[in-house]
């Protein structure tokens, strides 16, 4: 059927009528097959019918009967017409029924004083029908009794159609004058009884509507409550990350992530040189198990031997034990080395950092404690011991490891470099001993008595021979099975095994040499005479034998090549300079060297001819790539006074003694200050720019500044009065116009 649109009852109860299985015998209802063959009957249709009709009798009570009857089903039509107004088909059905029962007037002219009534009583019950459904359309039990009514509707129509069109020899045996309508009545009866029981049923449907109304309500507002929860809960982590972006950037200030990835790069490299299977005493010692015990009362433990011995290594295999053993416990470390020019708040920095990213990391509510320390937008050096302390009453373990004391006081009459270390040990180990912080302490170090005075009362290991035997056995056994020892024998590695475990006495450095010794050993007649002449005792000897085995008339050209001379040039080799480690290790520490010797006029001259030199910007190019930090500014305070410090370039005497270096001091301090962030992050191994210091717009220092001469990148120049040779040059401001095109400059003179 082209069109047909099941939507409603009524659409669907005439669907399963004509769909049902019937007698063959039996023809579809002329006014049903009708619509199915598309002559759809109007109610235009029925009255010229109707008209016809009236002109064909003269009867007055036939044609007012009739007219009752067409307005009846007219208003009758109405109601289905209201109600399937999607659906053209019940209209047309209404329609159609009535033309077949006007067409058979002449055989029962009662039929329609009795059908009036009948059609009232559907039309009401229609209307009653029309209603449950647009309120019960979502109840598929009251659809299914709505289906059933309206299809005892169409029944109606049937019955109706049946007795008018009935056969002739059926019609002999009834009143010619008469219309059977028990059979109509009992249809509409049964469409009475029907929706009285959907009335009955309305109770239950509506109870049940009020219940799912209810369920859905109650889920409406768990979902509602469910995204309002969501929604304020990403409005809480935008504030809290806000808050420990704002916390962190006060603790690490500008330069406290690169002090955290530095000391975790050295912890790395220490981890990356222990062999596997070695330190595992470490978990069976007494007083690292009992500084390891919560309530032990022992919160200082400090690991000491001599040198080479691998304190560092067995620092960091600590750290990593403890990683594993106690996840949740704040873990800080710092590693001192004697190449690093650190201050105390770099180390405070470092510790406060580590501990911050252990305790919140990319979580955690930043607590009241920690929130009400921040002070300005960079914390001082209170400011950080005080967020120490806050970090560490949070935590609920702590541990601290510091390793390479030995290498802050090896001088301690020349530098205060001591001094400050020192303190910054008294204030841990005085946090440590405070009962509402849980914080223990690693000190590793060699002994030292200014050492030994501070951690007096710490619990103590002496790492040597005694205890890390083993783990340099377990080293020479897998140096001598190595590729490069296949073709030894057995036997003769069995012997040199024998004579480097009697002479190692503990140290891992003095091993590693030995075993290097052998390796550049040309035959295995040297190994055997190595042997045999036995190793030397101790490092210095190791050197005076290598020597001693040259002849005494070259002693005067080695001296030469081990020692640094101001006539030595080197030609260009083309290969990456990150292989020349003296060139780094000379770039850094040249000044330092020159640190010792003493003051002349010949000397202080010939390093000014170096510091003006191109020389002198490859040291500068090198000391960026390798060692950017050292162009960082740091902000000290004193009183109420501001001070910048620098790192120091050239020899102390230089700025002191020699007439110039006073003021090539300040010019370097005036060219530092302008590219110290290029210098130290961008021109660095790491930066966007390797090395390229040329992108620093030298030329812009001004002609007296001894740097202005260094190639650049672009053109630039500096606007500036060389007839003027005042310090008040400075005083010169310019404005350049929006469009461009003019520069105003304005310069402030003395009257």
């Amino acid at each position: 059927m082209e069109g047909w649109k099941p939507e409603t009852a009524f659409s669907v109860a005439l669907k399963e009528f004509i769909s049902r299985p019937t007698n063959s015998k039996r023809k579809t209802p002329t006014f049903i097959q009708r619509v199915l063959d598309g002559e759809w009957t109007t109610p235009h249709d029925v009255n010229e019918e109707l008209q016809r009709l009236e002109t064909e009798t003269s009867q007055r009570t036939t044609r007012r009967v009739l007219r009752n009857v067409f307005n009846a089903v007219s208003n009758y039509s109405g109601v289905i017409g209201v109600l399937c107004q999607a659906d053209p088909y019940p209209s047309a059905l209404v329609w159609g029924g009535l033309k077949a029962v006007i067409e058979c007037f002449h055989r029962y002219s009662d039929l329609f004083k009795r059908l009036v009534g009948q059609l009232d009583a559907l039309a009401q019950q229609l209307n009653r029908l029309k209603h449950y459904e647009a309120l019960f359309s979502a109840s598929e039990d009251m659809m299914d009794l709505i289906v059933f009514s309206y299809k005892s509707i169409i029944r109606f129509w049937i019955t109706v159609e049946d007795q008018c069109r009935a056969p002739a020899y059926k019609l002999a045996l009834k009143s010619l004058t008469s219309f059977n309508t028990t059979r109509v009545e009992e249809i509409v009866a049964d469409v009475n009884a029907k929706i009285d029981n959907i009335e009955k049923y309305l109770p239950i449907i509506q109870e049940q509507f009020s219940r799912r109304d209810k369920a859905d309500a109650s889920k409406e507002r768990a979902q509602a409550q469910v995204t309002l929860s969501r929604i304020l809960q990403t409005m809480s982590e935008s504030r809290e990350e806000a808050k420990r972006k704002q916390v962190y950037t006060w603790i690490a200030g500008a330069h406290g992530s690169v002090l955290s990835d530095s000391n975790a790069s050295r912890h790395k490299r220490r981890l990356g040189r222990q062999l596997d299977g070695t330190g595992q005493w470490l978990l069976e010692d007494y007083h690292f198990r009992h500084w390891l015990e919560p309530d032990s009362g022992s919160n200082v433990l400090w690991l000491r031997g001599g040198a080479g011995v691998g304190k560092s290594i067995i620092c960091s295999h600590a750290i990593n034990e403890l990683e594993r053993l106690r996840p949740k416990a704040a873990i800080a470390s710092h590693f001192f080395s004697f190449d690093e020019e650190e201050t105390p708040m770099d180390i405070y920095r470092s510790l406060a950092v580590q501990l911050y990213e252990s305790l919140y990391g990319d979580t955690g509510e930043v607590s009241e404690r920690l929130w009400s320390l921040l002070r300005g937008d960079v914390a001082k050096q209170v400011d950080l011991q005080r967020a120490i302390k806050a970090l560490l009453l949070e935590a609920s373990s702590a541990f601290v490891f510091i390793d390479g004391l030995d290498e802050q006081c090896e001088d301690l009459k020349k530098n205060k470099k001591w001094d400050q270390v020192s303190d910054i040990i008294s204030f841990l180990n005085a946090t440590a001993q405070e009962t509402e912080i849980a914080l223990k302490l690693w000190y590793s170090s060699q002994d030292n008595q200014s050492i030994r005075n501070l951690l007096s009362e710490s619990e103590e290991i002496q790492l040597g021979a005694a205890i890390n035997s083993i783990d340099i056995e377990r080293f020479l056994t897998l140096s001598l099975t190595s590729t490069q020892f296949l073709e030894i024998e057995s036997s003769i590695k069995a012997m040199i095994l024998k004579n480097l475990k009697k002479q190692v006495n503990g140290s891992f450095l003095w091993a590693s040499l030995m075993i290097d010794v052998i390796k550049e050993a040309p035959t295995v007649r040297h190994i055997f005479h190595i042997v045999e002449e036995g190793f030397p005792d101790d490092f210095e000897t190791y050197l005076q034998r290598m020597i001693s085995r040259y002849p005494h008339s070259i002693h005067e050209f080695i001296r030469h090549l081990l020692n640094v001379e101001t006539d030595v040039i080197a030609t260009e080799c083309g290969k990456s300079i990150e292989g020349h480690a003296f060139l780094e290790y000379a770039a850094k520490y040249w000044h330092r060297h020159l640190d010792e010797l003493q003051y002349s006029k010949d000397l202080g001259d010939m390093v000014m001819d170096f510091v003006c030199s191109p020389n002198f910007r490859t040291c500068l190019q090198v000391q960026s790539l390798s060692f950017g930090r050292q162009f960082d500014i740091r902000h000290t305070k004193r009183g109420d006074l501001h001070e910048i410090q620098l790192f120091k370039p050239f020899p102390r005497w230089l700025t002191t003694e020699h007439t110039d270096g006073a003021q090539r001091q300040k010019e370097y301090n005036d060219a530092i200050i302008e590219w110290s962030h290029f210098l130290s992050r961008y021109s660095t191994y790491r930066g966007t720019f390797k090395g390229d210091v040329r992108r620093c717009l030298w030329s812009t220092l001004g002609a007296r500044n001894f740097l202005h001469k260094f190639p650049t990148a672009f053109k630039c120049f500096i606007l500036e009065d060389r007839t003027n040779n005042s310090e008040n040059d400075g005083l010169i401001y310019d404005r350049v116009s929006p469009d461009g095109s003019e520069i105003d400059l304005m310069k402030l003179e003395e009257p």
